[in-house]
């Protein structure tokens, strides 16, 4: 998905899904006025009280919580979230809700985030969105499993599990690098290596 203004097409990604439904526009192809709500607080919606938010997609600092779902109620249609250089968890948890309401949420990156704050902070403008809708997919996926025998007959009956996930997540789904569970995968095969190195000592 995309917005365009002025000949500058600025790439969307998609938020993570609501529990229930993709967050798609209606349309593929529209216009709409994008409108800056800074971090959607009081002050925020006094500043640009007057301002028509009925069918306007809201542009908005990542760093505003749940303020943005204040908004719904005023007929918006859309967010577009400015990515931050250290974004809180705590803003990125709030950006998900456990509706069955579609809800079009994206993230922008931080030069083009600056050209839309820096434009729409003089006021509204309209523009051009191609959307490309996401869809669950079923897929099958697959669990390892790796049994080491102990040397213990006292614990013979019972299991010691080690786990690491073979995925990664994020906010933004589309950008999930999962370097932390990459590590810890890589851990535990390096530590079932040594383990399997003393098994086979023992014979």
């Amino acid at each position: 998905t995309r917005v365009t203004h002025n000949g500058r097409k600025m790439p969307l990604y998609p938020l993570q899904p609501s529990a229930f439904r993709p967050g798609n526009f209606l349309e593929k192809s529209f216009d709409a006025p994008l409108v800056y709500v800074g971090n959607g607080d009081e002050n925020a919606l006094k500043a640009i009280e007057g301002t028509e938010l009925d069918g306007a997609i809201a542009v908005m600092e990542f760093a505003s919580g749940t303020e943005w779902q204040r908004l719904l109620r005023f007929g918006v249609i859309g967010f577009i979230f400015i990515e931050e250089d250290e974004p809180a968890y705590s803003d990125a948890t709030a950006k998900v809700t456990g509706t069955e309401v579609r809800l079009p949420r994206f993230l922008v990156g931080m030069d083009d985030g600056k050209y839309l704050r820096d434009t729409l902070i003089k006021g509204s403008v309209t523009a051009h969105v191609d959307a490309q809708p996401t869809k669950w997919k079923n897929e099958t996926l697959r669990n390892l499993w790796v049994v080491v025998p102990g040397s213990n007959p006292d614990y013979e009956n019972e299991l010691a599990l080690v786990v690491a996930p073979m995925d990664a997540n994020s906010i933004v789904p589309g950008q999930s690098w999962g370097g932390q569970n990459a590590a810890n995968l890589a851990l535990m095969l390096s530590m079932f290596e040594i383990g399997r190195a003393s098994w086979r000592e023992r014979g």
